[in-house]
């Protein structure tokens, strides 16, 4: 995470589609603070909104919702400490779900 500033006040998650994939941006403690700087012996105080930032492209189509509902995780992904999946743990998930689901369906049509 770095942090930013803007003049408005960001949204905390944004969005974009991107060819073959999707731009997150996700920004927490955002807070409105004052800024000054120095020009020609002046000094200038101003308000902005500041906040801890991180970014990342997404492999894949994710919304907002989703990008919500795993924020833990997508976070990670940025600062490297989660990795996707691998395809071969991907089909291993599927088959393991699905063995699963036969076995419950076989108990709740058997009757035990």
């Amino acid at each position: 995470m770095r942090r930013e500033s803007y003049l408005e006040k960001p949204l905390d998650i944004e969005v974009y589609p991107v060819d073959g994939g999707t731009d997150i941006i996700i920004r927490e403690n955002i807070e409105e603070v004052e800024k000054e700087e120095v020009q020609d012996e002046k000094t200038y105080r101003y308000n902005v909104w500041a906040c801890d930032e991180t970014q990342l492209r997404y492999k894949g189509d994710i919304t907002e919702a989703e990008v919500r509902e795993k924020l833990d995780y997508i976070i990670g992904l940025a600062e490297g400490t989660e990795k996707e999946p691998t395809q071969e743990e991907r089909i291993y998930t599927l088959e393991k779900t699905t063995d699963d689901i036969v076995l419950m369906l076989a108990d709740i049509i058997g009757g035990e």
